[in-house]
């Protein structure tokens, strides 16, 4: 009872010192991961491998797919799959996990306290840990460390399971509720400044990719591409879309099916829908898969044919943009936060001031400057 006391009082700095000072003497590192959702569901393995400060490589396998995360030395994270580029996120953004890279995708996170090191350097500022105690691990007692936070996702929780020698051995993230989202990493068989071939750590650029960009079918939706909605769009009884008549433009939102930060977006539009028509936008839900589906009144569409993310490239749900009369794309907003419709009402009234024909042109100036690679 005694000991336990004790490990209730022990200060959580103390595990995190031995955590940094374990990774600060990482010269290379091996080590093997488990990804778990809600339930213990098993989702999936994955290796991270890396090389400091030079580079790292971060693998994992869901299902028949393979992912690969790079971090280059820059900080910047990417995705790689099926040998295309996805997605690059700026060291700000590095609290972002990439749910849902595809439809069938389960939720993902990258090992962050492991690439980063220091893991108060992912957490948002005068953010801390508490110490919850000690458990019995496979190498013997561990710290458990917690601390709750808030993202544009909502609120989440990171809780760490450190050893007496300073490795994490389990890595948790889930949101307010549960149902907002669970998933667990546990990390074994640590491999420390062991010789490993350098071909390990060669960064070769995946087919499609160029240094300045990304290849024009790999870009996310931008301000000023076309898109005729009807065209690849249907209701959901089946016939052609007709999206709303008369409006300036449409608020598209690709939403979901269990996914809280798309639920909480369609609530914020149902209680702001006035301001948004008194601006002309008209509201339009896009189903992510056949599961998602909403009781909010909006009309609601899916893609005719093809995968939703291939279709937008976009890394998850909820995926937001404006279009205007013309079918060009004014505004792309990604994720859930409560300001945002607020600020995208307004930045709308100053994008529709801009002319769509020449914005359009100079988009299509920006994607031709840019030429795939070829095999």
């Amino acid at each position: 009872m005694i000991a336990y006391l004790l490990a209730l009082l022990a200060s959580p700095d103390d595990a995190i010192d031995r955590m940094t000072q374990y990774m600060a003497n990482v010269k290379t590192l091996s080590v093997d991961l488990r990804f778990e959702s809600a339930g213990g569901q098993y989702v999936g393995i994955g290796k991270l491998i890396f090389e400091q400060p030079s580079s790292q490589r971060y693998t994992m396998k869901l299902g028949a797919s393979d992912y690969l995360f790079i971090a280059n030395p820059k900080g910047q994270i990417e995705i790689e799959h099926r040998r295309r580029r996805y997605r690059e996120f700026p060291p700000d953004a590095r609290l972002t996990s990439p749910a849902g890279l595809l439809s069938d995708t389960p939720a993902i996170a990258f090992p962050l306290p492991l690439i980063v090191g220091d893991v108060y350097s992912i957490l948002p500022t005068n953010t801390r840990f508490a110490h919850g105690g000690e458990r019995e691990g496979p190498n013997g007692l561990e710290d458990r460390l917690s601390a709750t936070y808030d993202t544009m996702m909502g609120r989440q929780t990171m809780i760490l399971f450190i050893d007496k020698v300073g490795r994490l051995t389990r890595y948790e993230l889930q949101g307010e509720k549960r149902e907002d989202g669970f998933l667990s990493m546990t990390i074994t068989n640590y491999a420390k400044n062991v010789p490993v071939s350098a071909s390990n750590f060669r960064l070769e650029y995946p087919l499609g990719y160029v240094p300045d960009g990304l290849t024009p079918h790999e870009i996310p939706l931008q301000p000023g591409d076309k898109i005729a909605l009807e065209e690849f769009l249907s209701s959901e009884s089946g016939k052609k879309a007709r999206l709303p008549a008369g409006s300036k433009g449409v608020l598209a939102i690709l939403f979901g099916a269990n996914c809280e930060p798309s639920r909480r977006l369609i609530q914020a539009a149902q209680e702001v829908k006035a301001d948004l028509a008194s601006a002309g936008l008209e509201v339009a839900l896009i189903a992510a898969s056949s599961q998602a589906k909403s009781s909010s009144g909006f009309p609601q569409f899916r893609v005719a044919s093809g995968d939703p993310f291939e279709v937008f490239l976009s890394p998850g749900t909820p995926l937001t943009f404006s279009i205007d009369p013309d079918g060009i794309v004014r505004q792309v907003w990604f994720g859930f936060d409560p300001a945002g419709l607020a600020q995208l009402k307004k930045e709308w009234a100053e994008s529709v001031k801009i002319d769509g024909k020449a914005l359009a042109e100079e988009r299509a100036r920006y994607q031709g400057i840019i030429k795939p690679n070829q095999d």
